[in-house]
């Protein structure tokens, strides 16, 4: 089975001039070519540079290839979401493609009844579409200088990254340091933790390792997990910051998505991580955090019985899905 990068880079990969061509027919190539690779799920491209003086949108091509039960149990149309990550504010925005889909109903207080479940040959289907997103007027951008990383999800599918410069402009704004976020208790025991004796994993070089854990009987969602990454120059407090008698050497913004099946937008929490150490650090030193943080109380009590699906993504970079269920009322 190909990934989303090997699709991205073999079915993909048009030169700048094909992203921008007005013609839909340049794609009907491109989806016939992915109808015969060995390839389920989601992938992305778009030009990896745009000079904003010479065009005026950002094309992002999005190539699905979904088997019919998937998509009878997780439509496309009902679940896909494109996430935005911006490096000069290190924050996440959500869009969905399909968004028009309820408000082109003959009757939007009346939901269309759900089809039947497809059997025999229908259930073995597998449908594949191509097609093009402006990025630009999707998420109404300010045209400027600036980098972006694009991630696609459909529940608990996600494909790959896809990152594009804005260039010919202005030099681009520093984004400011965050915070730590949430911020740890008063007296350094209890919920959100920072301790990384308390979370027993190691993430790979530059990703996030992380887990959900669901405790019906006190009502709680906790996200636990660690992270590694070389230290940028917004990392790094500009004034002291401790916690309780640590010192802490950088704060790295995450972002927590949480999604669950057909749900028209995923949530997304900001988190500022704290980095502890003795001495300052310069950017491109290796460091490390680890966390503890419970689902905030007001959003559980909001989050019906059922499955979901959790990412975190840090600089651009999405891991996950961690899948995790919320049970129903004991009877």
């Amino acid at each position: 089975m190909e990934s989303s990068t090997q699709i991205s880079e073999g079915v993909l990969n048009l030169p700048d001039e094909g992203f921008f061509a007005p013609n839909p027919a340049t794609l009907g190539p491109i989806e016939w070519k992915l109808s015969a690779r060995d390839f389920r799920g989601l992938a992305i491209r778009s030009p990896r540079e745009i000079h904003i003086q010479q065009r005026d949108s950002l094309p992002l091509l999005l190539a699905s290839r979904i088997g019919a039960l998937r998509d009878w149990e997780t439509p496309l149309a009902d679940n896909l979401s494109l996430i935005l990550f911006d490096h000069e504010t290190a924050t996440v925005s959500v869009a969905r493609p399909f968004e028009d889909k309820d408000a082109n109903r003959r009757d939007p207080d009346r939901p269309t009844a759900p089809p039947p479940r497809p059997t025999g040959d229908a259930a073995t289907g597998v449908a594949t579409s191509v097609r093009r997103e402006d990025i630009r007027k999707l998420f109404s951008l300010d045209w400027r200088t600036r980098r972006f990383s694009l991630t696609a999800i459909s529940f608990d599918i996600a494909s790959n990254s896809a990152d594009v410069s804005l260039t010919g402009g202005a030099e681009q704004i520093q984004p400011m340091a965050r915070g730590i976020t949430p911020p740890p208790p008063a007296v350094g025991t209890g919920l959100p933790s920072y301790d990384p004796a308390a979370v027993k994993v190691t993430p790979a070089a530059n990703s996030v390792t992380f887990s959900v854990t669901v405790q019906p009987s006190v009502h709680s969602c906790l996200v636990r997990g660690a992270l590694a990454t070389a230290a940028l120059g917004r990392h790094v407090p500009r004034t002291p910051v401790s916690v309780g008698t640590k010192r802490v050497s950088a704060v790295v913004p995450v972002t927590f998505i949480l999604t669950g099946r057909n749900w028209p937008v995923p949530w997304t929490f900001e988190w500022g991580i704290p980095a502890f150490g003795g001495s300052d650090i310069t950017p491109g030193t290796s460091i490390s955090a680890a966390f503890a943080i419970p689902i905030p109380e007001e959003k559980l009590r909001i989050m019906a019985p059922g499955d979901y699906a959790a990412y975190i993504m840090m600089e651009g970079r999405l891991s996950g899905p961690q899948h995790f269920t919320m049970p129903g009322e004991p009877r």
